[in-house]
Parts: structure tokens; C-alpha cells; sequence
């Protein structure tokens, strides 16, 4: 089922990057419409993010680049097809300059094609009776 899904990583103090703490977040649908990384107040731009999928970094797209911010919310639409219909997100983060525990929340919108793309059932159809009129 296509839909919101949300966990909230838990980092601890002086977690290194090459070491970093990671929840893992399941989820279904066809497309990844929505990501919303959530920082409180208090993470100063120490606390770096990122998701994965399997050993590939997906956002931040730099790889070995991290989400960084204080009491804001990093939200941004990828429109990325999922591989399969249900895949497993890996959501990393690192704290190696704090002195506290900090936790980051995440939240990811799914929607299957049609809901996405609207314009693709068009587009399809049309292509469909292009073929059919041998045009």
C-alpha cells in the first residue's frame, strides 16, 4: 500500500561518520514522491543524515555528502521509481563533534504510478491507439 512512512533515528554522542548509527524504514509503492528529514533545535549543523538503499546512497545525491540543519525540516520531491514495489530505505547518521544525543526523524511519501504520473495514463493510452491506427 502506497502511502507515508516515518521512523526517527536515534544518534548518539561522537558517532563517527565511518561508523554512523541506522534504522531501517520499509516501504511500499511505486514512486518516492516526498522526503522530509526532520532536525531539532539544538543539532547546530553537527548531526549529518543520509538515505540509502542497499550499499547506494540516494539523498543527499552527492555520495558521502550529508543532510545538515537546526531546527528545520529538509523536505524536497525526487520522483524516484522504486526498483520493486517494496524496498527496504537504510537512514544513516552521524554526530562525531556533539556532545549529546540527537533524533532526527524521517518521512517518506509513496505513491503508485498513476497517482504520480497522471500525465503517463495519457500518454500510454495515447501510444496504445497509435498502434492500433498504425500511426
Amino acid at each position: 500500500m502506497a502511502g507515508p512512512y516515518e521512523t526517527s533515528l536515534t544518534i548518539p554522542a561522537l558517532t563517527p561518520e565511518d561508523q554512523p548509527a541506522s534504522v531501517e524504514l520499509e516501504i511500499e509503492g511505486e514512486v518516492v514522491v516526498k522526503v522530509e528529514v526532520d532536525y531539532p533545535a539544538g543539532c547546530h549543523y553537527l548531526v549529518g543524515t543520509a538515505i540509502y538503499y542497499g550499499i547506494r546512497q540516494l539523498w543527499p545525491v552527492e555520495a558521502g555528502s550529508w543532510f545538515r540543519a537546526n531546527k528545520y525540516v529538509i523536505g524536497f520531491e525526487p520522483d524516484w521509481t522504486m526498483p520493486e514495489r517494496i524496498i527496504t530505505l537504510i537512514f544513516k547518521g552521524c554526530g562525531p563533534l556533539t556532545m549529546f544525543e540527537h533524533t532526527i526523524r524521517l518521512r517518506v511519501v509513496t505513491e503508485d504510478l498513476p497517482a504520480a504520473r497522471p500525465w503517463m495514463v495519457q500518454y500510454n493510452f495515447t501510444q496504445l491507439m497509435r498502434k492500433l491506427i498504425g500511426f
